[in-house]
């Protein structure tokens, strides 16, 4: 494979041939964090109210605080399908005081030397 110049992006292509036999693509989520609900805020909670405007297909699962660390309130990790986007975008469609931000994805690198994994 030849190598990119320096300094220049990957590219991404996104498939537009419709389904050719066993071959079928999964469809990307939308991913966000999801933060400053009460604290009492469960999963059900959030996955109901999220069903209830209209977004069927989020996932929630709540965000645990590392290193000991105490959170003041709930925060979680949000996901629907990208169909559901304008829907889950939608401030109105969230509770008030509630902040929303990307999900980010960070690589995973590997701090020590061991390879027994």
């Amino acid at each position: 494979m030849p190598s990119r110049p320096a300094g220049t992006h990957h590219r991404v292509l996104h498939g537009k041939r419709g389904k050719q036999g066993s071959i079928t693509a999964i469809p990307r989520r939308i991913h966000a964090f999801v933060s400053r609900l009460a604290k009492d805020t469960t999963t059900n909670d959030l996955t109901a109210w999220l069903n209830n405007v209209g977004i069927a297909s989020a996932k929630c699962s709540i965000v645990v605080p590392k290193n000991g660390r105490v959170f003041q309130t709930s925060a979680f990790h949000v996901s629907c399908d990208v169909t559901d986007a304008d829907k889950f975008y939608d401030e109105s469609n969230w509770p008030q005081s509630s902040e929303l931000r990307d999900w980010v994805f960070y690589k995973r690198t590997n701090m020590s030397n061991d390879n027994s994994l």
